[in-house]
């Protein structure tokens, strides 16, 4: 279970455990996220949202269903009071145990998120789309712009502007300039060729359902020398940063994937022949 003590807000941790289920099975809905903590779908929405505190008999319901452990339970209890306790005191004493709880905990609030980040095609997507002339920032229409489904749209909202990625300008959102991406496309993971495959899909989608002048996709096969493989990848990169300075920094009016490959061939059905016996 994600660990609470990385969440400064209720939303942020039900958001989070709700993203992490729904990573293990994408049929996983928001009303059966609902009945499993013993909210009602609509609450529970507008506390994703931020829109709606809960009382502590209902944290503890939520507690007890999620099966957190004594001091994680008080945690969860000084963060509903550090956000909707109306006695300016009590919000500030729950602050401070707060502070005291995540240092015990060792927080580490982005690391995980920062690998969920290039997890999704759509936290990229996102990012890319508020360049784009027209943009709106509610979720529903990013989700409908996108394909996906609207609570992914505000959790991802959120995660990228934790992460610093994206920021508030008046009722929209900016992108902000970030190594984030950097850092993490550098260290080989699982979550890279998740990332990765998702990218392939699409592209994979479009040549089935885009006419010819929609798209580009250029494939072959050739024989190279392996010895300057270094030498080819060195000079690929050096394609797609060109490309992206190239485009970075006039207007956009669309959305699009791009994705080079430089892969072996190889029979990857064929079996290793036995050893043999002496």
């Amino acid at each position: 279970m994600t660990s609470l003590y990385e969440h400064s807000s209720l939303s942020e941790f039900l958001g989070a455990e709700f993203f992490k289920r729904k990573h293990r099975n994408s049929s996983y809905s928001l009303r059966a996220f609902a009945r499993d903590i013993g909210l009602g779908p609509s609450n529970l929405s507008e506390v994703l949202q931020g829109k709606k505190n809960i009382g502590e008999k209902t944290a503890e319901t939520i507690a007890d269903r999620l099966k957190l452990k004594t001091k994680e339970k008080s945690f969860l209890k000084d963060l509903i009071l550090a956000e909707s306790a109306r006695n300016e005191k009590v919000r500030s004493h729950a602050a401070a145990r707060l502070t005291a709880a995540r240092k015990a905990g060792r927080y580490k609030p982005l690391q995980e998120d920062k690998f969920k980040v290039i997890a999704d095609w759509y936290h990229a997507a996102i990012l890319e789309l508020i360049q784009v002339k027209g943009f709106d920032p509610s979720p529903k229409w990013i989700a409908e712009r996108l394909g996906v489904d609207a609570i992914d749209v505000a959790l991802a909202l959120g995660r990228l502007e934790k992460l610093g990625m994206i920021a508030k300008s008046g009722s929209t959102y900016v992108a902000v300039e970030s190594d984030a991406y950097d850092a993490i496309i550098e260290r080989p993971s699982t979550a890279i060729r998740k990332f990765q495959r998702q990218v392939i899909s699409m592209s994979l989608d479009s040549l089935a359902e885009d006419p010819g002048e929609e798209r580009e996709i250029l494939s072959m096969i050739l024989s190279v020398p392996r010895s300057q493989l270094p030498e080819f990848r060195d000079e690929m990169r050096k394609f797609v940063s060109n490309f992206w300075l190239k485009i970075e920094n006039i207007p956009k009016d669309d959305l699009y994937t791009f994705s080079m490959q430089l892969c072996p061939v190889k029979n990857r059905k064929r079996r290793a022949p036995p050893t043999s016996r002496n």
